[in-house]
């Protein structure tokens, strides 16, 4: 039997949700920002009006003010945002119990077996956009096909209050010509070696060789081609089900701009410490590490690289991430931001090691360490255990790297906000 998936997105999500509170709002060019007392003085999401002036998501502030003077600034509230998205939850759950959500604003329904009695996707689409918008006040667009993949390109190829159909049928006109960087995963990294290859469009990913792809990519290069070409087979999980992780991150913006690498290696070190944790607690290694850089201009740069040793440890995720920040980094401006992801995760009980005998034996070592630590912060708290490095630098060297740094690196790291990515 052929599946019917739905792909729902919550149209302009936070700015939607704070007119639903605020009625006022609505029809005038409005804005949900960060706090910009915090350095997150950023457009988080916009209404159609203020879309409509040239404002964006992600830009700072007086940028958006400079072309929307009469820009309407609300801070974000996301009690209200976790709200309205189980609220919704709760609605998609009365059609069928494969929900699997997708951030805040955003779900995939199979609602294969719930045709008999709610009538066929479209009907069940037409039903939850109407239901949303009576109950909850907010709008949403709805994806519909037979695969995970073009049911979010359908969400996202016409808004608000709008579902579209992506199939195979007619994926040579409505998918082949939507650009590359629409395909789920694909990141600017991605888009950037398939520009490479003179691939721009998602109809010239499924017209290439996939041998191709797989020589680039990897494994990665076959699952491109195969979502091109509308045959992903991803299930949608139950809801409350927890998938394997794709990434273990934890990404910081920081209240002072980074100047040197030593600042930067720090830094570095203390994201390190957070996913190590976290690939401990989760139960995984990691084969791959990423590192995302933003700096003082609010440009993004980075890359990736595969690690010797599947890993949980610290100490041997910092080393690669700083070949990573030495690579791509410009000396010469400050840093604002970064975000270090552990990728390709594999069990940590199925983690082979590839190196010789004496490397083992110290990584092993590492390893322990990193387990240990983690047991007595679970048990006693995250002070329990800190590294010297951290540990001595932000005590016993306080004053004398107070009068070295240019930066109060200490109040950078004792109020860094971190962004907690398992996904």
């Amino acid at each position: 039997m052929r599946r019917q998936i739905l792909h729902v997105d919550m149209n302009h999500f936070y700015a939607s949700v704070e007119q639903a509170y605020n009625p006022a709002l609505r029809g005038i060019p409005m804005a949900v920002t960060g706090k910009a007392s915090e350095r997150h003085g950023i457009i988080l999401a916009k209404s159609p009006e203020a879309k409509a002036m040239g404002v964006k998501t992600s830009e700072v502030i007086w940028q958006a003010r400079q072309k929307c003077p009469n820009l309407v600034l609300v801070d974000a509230h996301f009690e209200r945002y976790h709200t309205f998205s189980r609220l919704a939850q709760g609605i998609y759950l009365q059609y069928t119990d494969r929900v699997e959500p997708y951030g805040m604003d955003e779900c995939w329904l199979d609602v294969t077996g719930s045709t008999r009695l709610f009538g066929d996707a479209e009907r069940i689409a037409t039903d939850l956009r109407r239901r949303i918008k009576k109950e909850l006040g907010v709008t949403v667009s709805i994806g519909i096909s037979d695969n995970k993949i073009f049911a979010k390109l359908g969400s996202d190829y016409k808004k608000p209050d709008a579902q579209t159909l992506m199939t195979r049928d007619n994926m040579v006109e409505r998918v082949w010509p939507l650009p590359a960087s629409d395909l789920l995963f694909v990141g600017p990294h991605t888009r950037q070696a398939l520009t490479h290859f003179g691939i721009h469009t998602i109809g010239e990913i499924a017209q290439s060789d996939p041998d191709l792809l797989h020589h680039r990519f990897g494994i990665n290069g076959y699952y491109l081609w195969r979502a091109a070409n509308g045959l992903d087979a991803t299930p949608v999980a139950r809801y409350g089900e927890k998938p394997p992780p794709q990434s273990i991150s934890c990404g910081t913006t920081f209240t002072q701009d980074l100047k040197t690498r030593d600042e930067v290696e720090l830094c570095l070190l203390r994201l390190a410490e957070t996913v190590e944790q976290r690939l401990i607690g989760e139960h995984f290694a990691a084969t791959h590490l990423s590192l995302s850089l933003r700096d003082r201009n609010l440009e993004y740069t980075g890359g990736e690289v595969h690690l010797d040793y599947p890993t949980t440890n610290a100490t041997s995720l910092l080393g690669p991430a700083m070949l990573i920040a030495d690579r791509y980094r410009d000396p010469n401006t400050p840093l604002r931001a970064m975000t270090l992801s552990a990728t390709h995760l594999v069990p940590a009980e199925q983690a082979v090691q590839s190196a010789v005998f004496s490397d083992i034996m110290r990584f092993d070592k590492r390893e322990k360490v990193s387990r240990t630590m983690h047991s007595l912060r679970h048990r006693f708290g995250d002070k329990a255990a800190e590294r010297a490095s951290l540990a001595t630098f932000s005590l016993a060297h306080l004053d004398a790297a107070r009068a070295t740094m240019p930066v109060n690196l200490f109040a950078t790291l004792g109020r860094m906000k971190e962004r907690d990515m398992v996904g």
